[in-house]
């Protein structure tokens, strides 16, 4: 959903009725009363918090490194003409857009722009018709420093898939590790998923990440930690081309299933590829 902040500068009605706000847990745009109740409270945080914290700091930040006479960021804000928004309809509920608001979430997405490295080619094209899982919870949910056990639970999830598994993270080595495993720091993650022998994502459910994933047309399993993942990985599951796993009870055998899941139900991919389809067809 896009940002109520946002909303309420461009003029746009907010909906608090029916459109979830990018920071609730209500999963749905039909809710009960008492997610009505709760997609309020959450409204209100979000623009008491804007206005009141994040507006403030960045007028200090302006003052402290630019040195600008500028007016209040609030009053800028409040002026702005025409809103770039990075939504998209594939990727949020259905919702209302005054004229000054246009989606472009996912333009920037060309996953031909960084090759991929060598032995992560190598790596993917290898892989037999069961395909590649890519694993990464992002750049801000340090996985290399969550419990070992839970680290390992993963690990023997994995040796036990016929796939091979790309698993970006800040490790050189994990004990134990399968043979079909390959770690890696860094990836251009787009190429990734645009990799033909790629069948699953599994994600924190960061909005750059879904995007990437629909464009590519690949199904998800999303681990959301906080912010707008945990209503990105709920939209996922409302769109049918994913299912969710909650990080505090995860065990091998939810991590498995999830994985199961998806891979075995083709529901899945069909309706991944058929929101791709929808997600590139733009006039730009």
């Amino acid at each position: 959903s896009t940002w109520s902040g946002i909303n309420k500068n461009a003029g746009n009605a907010l909906s608090i009725a029916f459109i979830p706000d990018i920071i609730s847990y209500v999963a749905s745009d039909q809710m009960s009363f008492y997610e009505r109740f709760l997609n309020f409270i959450s409204t209100v945080t979000t623009l008491f918090m804007y206005y009141n914290h994040q507006l403030p700091l960045q007028d200090t930040v302006l003052k402290e490194n630019y040195k600008l006479d500028a007016p209040p960021v609030a009053d800028m804000v409040s002026n702005v003409s025409l809103y770039l928004i990075n939504t998209h309809p594939t990727v949020e509920y259905a919702q209302p857009y005054t004229p000054n608001m246009i989606p472009v979430g996912g333009i920037v997405i060309e996953p031909d722009r960084t090759s991929l490295p060598q032995d992560i080619k190598k790596f993917m094209d290898g892989a037999s018709k069961e395909g590649v899982i890519y694993f990464s919870l992002g750049t801000l949910v340090p996985i290399h420093r969550m419990p070992k056990e839970k680290l390992q639970m993963f690990v023997n999830v994995f040796s036990k898939l016929k796939q091979k598994v790309l698993w970006r993270i800040n490790l050189d080595t994990i004990p134990g590790l399968s043979a079909n495993v390959k770690l890696t720091k860094w990836v251009p993650q787009p190429g990734v998923l645009a990799h033909p022998n790629c069948v699953l994502f599994l994600t924190h459910g960061g909005l750059f990440g879904q995007q990437e994933a629909i464009h590519a047309g690949v199904p998800t399993v999303g681990i959301a930690f906080f912010g707008d993942q945990p209503s990105n990985v709920k939209f996922a599951e409302h769109s049918g081309i994913g299912v969710s796993l909650a990080f505090d009870n995860i065990s091998e055998e939810s991590i498995s299933a999830a994985i199961n899941k998806v891979l075995k139900n083709p529901k899945y991919k069909e309706n991944a590829q058929r929101l791709s389809r929808i997600f590139r067809d733009r006039p730009m």
